[in-house]
């Protein structure tokens, strides 16, 4: 998935500094407060969007036809754009990354608009809560623990990798059905393991009182917990959703 892609490629700067700051001194704690708190209004604003977005190839025909007669090119669109969201991000251009994830999260509602059609919409609503149940308790663990989890985080991005081979592989190759589950349970692993670590950079970004630019920081690290949230919805949807027959 590009999501999955992303937030590998995403990673290997392992939130360096030197990126996001200019070595403006800030009150920590205020600092930090606003930074989560935007962080988290961008996550849930996303999140949002992309509910909407999702909704409306359900109500309206002709979105629907755009979408599905050409599925592949809006698949290659959402890389794209979250790739060029990235670089405006290391690039500290805020409102052109912003623009860009706003259309990431829309697109991005678009091609997962398919689950719709193929699992009970009772069931996406079951998945959808016991996700954001475990997302929340990651993210307050990520929050409120003191283990540095730095070494965790780069284990788990080497892992998501792995599971990303080992899935096109089974996809084009192997097409196992006992493989597809078992790398949905590893997923499943990975990103609740991603959740509390990226909340813990967040609040390490935020804490450190050298930052140039708290709107970006924000959106960085609210664009890595949306990816966590999706990636992690639609690992236990595949594993907990009830397909329509």
């Amino acid at each position: 998935a590009a999501s999955d892609v992303y937030k590998r490629q995403n990673d290997n700067n392992n939130y360096n500094a030197s990126n996001y700051y200019d070595g403006t001194v800030y009150d920590s704690a205020e600092t930090q407060s606003k930074i989560m708190t935007r962080s988290f209004i961008i996550v849930l604003a996303a999140l949002l969007v992309t509910a909407i977005s999702a909704s409306l190839v359900l109500v309206s025909k002709s979105i629907e036809e755009m979408v599905f007669s050409g599925f592949t090119a809006w698949l290659v669109l959402e890389f794209a754009v979250v790739m060029g969201s990235s670089f405006a991000i290391a690039k500290r251009k805020t409102v052109l990354a912003a623009v860009l994830f706003a259309a990431y999260s829309v697109i991005n509602g678009l091609t997962l608009s398919v689950i719709f059609y193929a699992y009970d919409f009772g069931s996406i609503q079951e998945v959808f809560l016991l996700c954001a149940g475990m997302f929340a308790g990651m993210a307050v663990i990520g929050a409120t623990t003191r283990i540095n989890l730095t070494k965790m985080g780069s284990i788990l991005m080497m892992a998501l990798w792995g599971v990303i081979l080992v899935t096109l592989a089974n996809i084009f190759f192997i097409h196992s059905s006992g493989i597809d589950l078992f790398m949905d349970y590893v997923g499943v692993a990975i990103f609740v393991g991603l959740t509390a670590y990226d909340t813990q950079k967040m609040k390490k970004l935020a804490s450190s009182g050298e930052m140039s630019d708290m709107n970006i920081i924000a959106l960085y690290c609210g664009m890595e917990l949306y990816l966590d949230f999706i990636n992690l919805f639609l690992r236990l949807l595949s594993i907990f959703g009830k397909q329509k027959n």
